[in-house]
């Protein structure tokens, strides 16, 4: 966010709910920071998700595929929005989001939460992700 708002960008920080495949829930509000980049169109960007999409998802529903995947915004209500990646020819969600501007101090409390605790999946175990050419 800081970087490309030096950079003359247009960017609004946004809470994005991080869906769980085993345990089949959304994790709560603010436990993930996504980006909506206002530039000719709306984009999604997102570089603190992992092995996620390394291209810039048109908003309300854009395509995006690269070297990490095949990736689709869906539109699910007036305000709310679903990341989805393509696995074996089905679409499975990665997060939600909305497109409300937030800000930094919105995510205070999980992002202590996540440093902090013992029960946080950040603190159980050892996370690395670095982007390839392959």
């Amino acid at each position: 966010h800081w970087l490309l708002t030096q950079l003359g960008f247009k960017v609004e920080m946004l809470s994005a709910n991080v869906f769980n495949h085993d345990k089949k829930e959304l994790s709560p509000e603010f436990d993930h920071m996504t980006l909506l980049v206002h530039l000719d169109k709306d984009y999604l960007a997102d570089i603190g998700f992992g092995d996620s999409f390394r291209k810039q998802i048109e908003i309300p529903t854009g395509e995006s595929e690269d070297i990490s995947g095949h990736y689709k915004v869906f539109n699910i209500d007036s305000n709310r929005y679903e990341l989805q990646r393509k696995e074996d020819e089905e679409w499975k969600l990665q997060y939600t989001f909305t497109t409300i501007s937030r800000k930094f101090s919105d995510f205070k409390e999980i992002c202590d939460f996540q440093q902090d605790s013992p029960t946080s999946h950040f603190r159980t175990r050892t996370k690395c992700t670095i982007a390839t050419l392959n």
